[in-house]
């Protein structure tokens, strides 16, 4: 958790700690979902499956928080 507010607050920051890596975005939009689930149990997602693209995994999902 701290590693992820440390990229946080570096993106926002317009640091770059966290290097850009190639990313399933359907795969990372799931674990999003699945943790949105235990506040919002009615999320759903549809998404199609998605090629890997280049993106900072931590800094993405600090983004829904």
């Amino acid at each position: 958790m701290e590693r992820m507010v440390e990229a946080y607050l570096a993106f926002a920051r317009g640091e770059e700690i966290e290097p850009t890596a190639p990313v399933n975005m359907t795969e990372l939009l799931q674990e999003i979902v699945a943790s949105a689930r235990r506040h919002h149990p009615n999320i759903e997602l549809q998404a199609p499956e998605s090629e890997p693209i280049m993106v900072r995994r931590d800094a993405m999902k600090a983004l829904h928080r």
